[in-house]
């Protein structure tokens, strides 16, 4: 069966489809392709797992005013033609994504091609990508059963979001020794999703002098975001400051006493199944307040405020939590009751079914 993945400009709505393929290929013969961004961070994690990555145009449909409304269009055109080329000549059974603007024309091109098409919904309401490819799927996945009114009936099903089976083969012993880690201090981890995020990097920062007094920070920027430490006058062997990481990421997870990250559905999932404790700053206006406020409604996550969460609030919320073991770990076992453990074996379900009606 050949199955054609798309998803990308963030690792979001990359990392559980790489999660599905990997079973997928376990239990069935497999030929994949991924079609993602020419600059995001999908490139590294897709051809991590040897799987063919073909970097397409991509735009994006912003409801503001932006002169790059004026280019996008046209990168969107050419990101169908491509994605056209490449659907006639791979000629998948099977058309996957998990949203982001790039899956749009990739869609539309298996549409017009006759192809199946799955999406997934990953995040708690329906972004404007999935609104979109709605129309165009086959089938619609989502991650958690609220969710299932945003779709027909008659197409969408529960699965909840798989989670890539090496972020449970993190080592904490791995993780001390890799990044130079005492054992005896606390670790924050502060990690922005795929793409980092400025904000997050520009507090993490200014806070760094107060939380380096008894505790050690493992900080993900983002590609091409790292930040100089300026503020930091003393105990500078306790920051650990990375651009990016994809191999080294389970163990960075498995040594992380407490995670600050942003509220990106694929992130939030990941924290789930490993059941870590976190502090979520969701992006002001965007789906991810509805995700963090889901999981905090659960009592899963603290939820911070970006508009009023300054540096000095920042370390004094990060070590009060640092020190009370017992709120961590009630968050901990709260958190991990959100994660559905088998999520990848039913999307794989829904995958190779519609294959199977394509081949028929």
């Amino acid at each position: 069966m050949r199955i054609l993945l798309s998803g990308g400009g963030t690792a979001g709505s990359v990392t559980p489809l790489l999660a599905v393929a990997q079973h997928v290929t376990t239990t069935t013969d497999i030929d994949a392709v991924w079609l993602g961004t020419y600059r995001g961070p999908e490139r590294k994690l897709v051809t991590a797992q040897s799987i063919r990555f073909v970097p397409i145009f991509s735009g994006k449909l912003r409801r503001y005013f932006s002169l790059r409304n004026f280019v996008d269009p046209f990168l969107i055109v050419l990101g169908f033609l491509q994605s056209l080329y490449v659907i006639r000549h791979f000629n998948p059974d099977v058309v996957v994504s998990a949203g982001g603007f790039v899956s749009v024309p990739v869609a539309v091109a298996a549409f017009v091609l006759r192809k199946k098409i799955l999406i997934h919904q990953l995040d708690i309401t329906k972004g404007l990508a999935n609104r979109l490819m709605t129309p165009l799927a086959d089938r619609i996945t989502v991650s958690y059963t609220a969710s299932l009114e945003d779709f027909p009936e008659s197409k969408v099903v529960y699965t909840g979001t798989p989670v890539r089976q090496e972020l449970f083969a993190g080592d904490r012993d791995r993780g001390v020794q890799a990044f130079g880690i005492d054992p005896q201090m606390p670790v924050l981890l502060v990690w922005g999703g795929g793409t980092g995020s400025l904000y997050l990097n520009k507090v993490v920062i200014a806070a760094l002098p107060e939380l380096l007094l008894d505790m050690q920070v493992i900080h993900i920027t983002g590609a091409g975001k790292s930040v100089p430490p300026i503020a930091i006058k003393e105990n500078q062997d306790r920051y650990h400051q990375f651009e990016f990481i994809v191999e080294e990421l389970p163990n960075v997870l498995a040594v992380a006493d407490l995670v600050v990250c942003r509220a990106g559905m694929g992130t939030l999932t990941e924290i789930a199944a490993l059941g870590k404790a976190a502090i979520v700053v969701p992006i002001p206006g965007t789906q991810q307040e509805a995700n963090a406020k889901f999981f905090f409604e659960r009592q899963g996550v603290i939820m911070g405020s970006q508009e009023q969460l300054s540096a000095q609030q920042f370390a004094q919320e990060v070590r009060e939590l640092m020190d009370d073991a017992d709120a961590r770990h009630f968050l901990s076992t709260k958190v991990a009751t959100l994660y559905a453990d088998n999520a990848a074996e039913r999307l794989a379900v829904e995958i190779l079914a519609l294959g199977a009606t394509q081949q028929a």
